[in-house]
C-alpha cells in the first residue's frame, strides 16, 4: 500500500510539474528526485512507538539507517531537502522561460491566425530551416501583408533567402546599427479581428549548478517571452516597428549600376546634331532612340567623333581642320554632370552602397569624364565600354559587369546589382540576369527617380 501511496505522489508531482515546464522527461527526473529525498526523509517526521516496528519495508530502510546513523543521518537527509528546495525554487523562476522546441511550438500557433504580420530580428535564419517550413508558408500566404525586419546579411544563405521572399513579395527591410534594436526579437500580428497581439522573445544562457546536472539537459539556453495583448503598449511598439521600417534599407542591393547618357549627364545628341546643323548647315541622320551611345565602334574605342561623322555624311568631308576643333569641343561639352544626381548618389554611398558607372561611352568623353572629376566622388569604380571592348545592350557587357563587381564592389550574386537606365533593352537584360532594375530617364521628374528607390528600399519611404 505505502508503494502505491508513493507512486500516486509521483504521479501528481510530475504532472503538475509537467504542466508548468511542458518537458515530461525533466519533469520525471525532478519528481523522482523530490519523492526520494522526502523518503529518505521519513525518520523526520515519523514517530515510532518505542518496541514496535515498522511493517512496511518500503519505511523501513530510512528509519534502520536512522537508527544506525542517528544525528548524522538528521543532518545529511536535511542538506539533501534543502539542495531540493533551491532546485524548485530556481525552476520556478524559469516559469516564463522556454526552450527552443517550445518557443517553436508557441510561434507556430502565434502565426497561424495572423492577417498581417510584423517580424523583427537580428536574422530570420530560422526560416532557412525545415522544422520553420510552416511559419515560413504562413508568411508567403501573407505576401505584401508580411514585413520582416533583419540586419544587414553578411553571409550567401540569407541573402539568397531574403533575396527570394522578396521576389514572392513579401517586404523585407535591414535596420542600421543606428537604430538600437539589434537583440531584439519578436513578432506582432494583426488577427482576423483586427487585433494587434505581439510576442517578444530574448536568448537566455544560463548555466546549471553541477549538483543538479543531473535533473537538466544539457543545453541550457532558454528563451524570455514577454506577451503584449491588443493596448497601447503593443500598439506602441507597433508604430516604432513602422518608423524603423520606413528608415531601413534593402537587405539584398549592394552595389548600384548608373548609366551616364540618359541617367546622371545633363545634354543630348539632338543638341550636338543641333550644332551641327545650325554651324555648318548639315544633316546628320539619327539612327536611333539613344542619347549618347550613336555607334558601336566609337563605343569600343575602334572610332572617334570625326570618323563617324564622315562616315554617315559626306559633306563632313568638306570641314577645314578649325571646323573639326570646335565640333570637337562641342562633343565634349554637349553633356555636364547633373547636380541633383551627384549629390543623390553621394548619399547613397554614405548609406552603404557601391556606386560603379556603367555607360556606353566613346574614349575622347571618357577621358575627359574622368579627368575633370565628372563622376561622383564615391565612384571610384568605373565600367566603360570604350576601355571593355563590350557594349549594352549585350548580355556579354553585362555579365562581364557582373564579374568586374564582384571583384570590386564585393558581392556575391547578381541579385545584388541595381541598373539605373534609360534604355528598355537594357533594362530587360538586366531583368534576365536576375538585377534590380529601375528604367528612368533624366528627361522625367527626378521625384519618379526617388519614388523608385523607395519601392526598392534605397530610400527611407515617405510618411504615409
Amino acid at each position: 500500500m505505502s508503494v502505491i501511496a508513493f507512486m500516486l505522489m509521483l504521479l501528481i508531482v510530475g504532472w503538475c510539474w509537467c504542466r508548468k515546464s511542458g518537458d515530461w522527461v525533466q519533469s520525471v527526473l525532478l519528481s523522482l528526485w523530490i519523492c526520494a529525498v522526502y523518503w529518505l526523509n521519513a525518520p523526520n517526521y515519523l514517530s515510532v512507538i518505542p518496541g514496535t516496528e515498522i511493517q512496511s519495508d518500503f519505511f523501513s530502510v530510512p528509519l534502520r539507517l536512522y537508527q544506525q546513523l542517528g544525528q548524522i543521518y538528521v543532518v545529511l537527509s536535511n542538506l539533501l531537502l534543502a539542495m531540493s528546495g533551491v532546485l524548485v525554487g530556481r525552476q520556478w523562476e524559469r516559469k516564463k522561460k522556454y526552450r527552443q522546441k517550445e518557443m517553436k511550438h508557441i510561434f507556430d500557433c502565434f502565426v497561424s491566425d495572423a492577417t498581417e504580420l510584423k517580424i523583427i530580428g537580428r536574422n530570420m535564419k530560422f526560416l532557412l530551416d525545415e522544422k520553420y517550413k510552416g511559419q515560413k508558408e504562413v508568411i508567403e500566404k501573407l505576401g505584401r501583408k508580411a514585413q520582416l525586419l533583419c540586419a544587414v546579411p553578411e553571409d550567401q544563405e540569407m541573402i539568397q533567402l531574403y533575396n527570394d521572399l522578396m521576389n514572392r513579395g513579401i517586404q523585407v527591410r535591414a535596420y542600421s546599427n543606428r537604430e538600437g534594436i539589434e537583440n531584439l526579437k519578436g513578432q506582432i500580428k494583426t488577427d482576423g479581428h483586427k487585433r494587434e497581439i505581439g510576442i517578444f522573445t530574448y536568448k537566455n544562457i544560463e548555466k546549471q549548478e553541477k549538483m543538479f546536472s543531473f535533473l537538466c539537459r544539457k543545453s541550457d539556453t532558454f528563451f524570455d517571452l514577454t506577451e503584449l495583448s491588443d493596448g497601447y503598449l503593443v500598439e506602441a511598439v507597433s508604430r516604432q516597428f513602422d518608423r524603423s521600417f520606413r528608415k531601413a534599407r534593402n537587405p539584398v542591393i549592394r552595389c548600384i549600376a548608373f548609366d551616364l547618357g540618359g541617367v546622371y549627364l545633363k545634354g543630348d545628341l539632338d543638341d550636338f546634331y543641333k550644332y551641327i546643323a545650325d554651324e555648318f548647315q548639315i544633316q546628320i541622320p539619327k539612327k536611333k532612340e539613344d542619347r549618347l551611345n550613336i555607334s558601336e565602334s566609337m563605343m569600343k574605342g575602334e572610332t572617334d567623333i570625326r570618323q563617324y561623322l564622315m562616315e554617315v555624311s559626306d559633306k563632313m568631308n568638306g570641314l577645314k581642320d578649325t571646323d573639326w576643333k570646335k565640333i570637337y569641343k562641342k562633343w565634349e561639352n554637349t553633356w555636364s554632370p547633373n547636380d541633383k544626381m551627384k549629390q543623390l548618389l553621394e548619399q547613397l554611398a554614405k548609406d552603404g552602397y557601391e556606386i560603379v558607372a556603367f555607360s556606353n561611352l566613346d574614349q575622347r568623353n571618357g577621358d575627359k569624364y574622368i579627368r575633370e572629376s565628372y563622376l561622383p566622388s564615391c565612384c571610384t569604380h568605373y565600367f566603360f565600354s570604350y576601355e571593355k571592348k563590350v557594349c549594352k545592350p549585350t548580355k556579354q557587357a553585362f555579365q562581364e559587369f557582373s564579374k568586374y563587381a564582384k571583384e570590386s564592389a564585393g558581392i556575391f550574386f547578381d541579385c545584388q546589382i541595381l541598373l539605373i537606365d534609360d534604355q528598355r533593352e537594357n533594362i530587360s537584360t538586366a531583368a534576365e540576369l536576375g538585377w534590380k532594375t529601375i528604367c528612368y530617364s533624366n528627361k522625367e521628374p527626378m521625384e519618379k527617380l526617388l519614388k523608385d528607390l523607395r519601392r526598392v528600399g534605397l530610400l527611407e519611404d515617405e510618411i504615409q
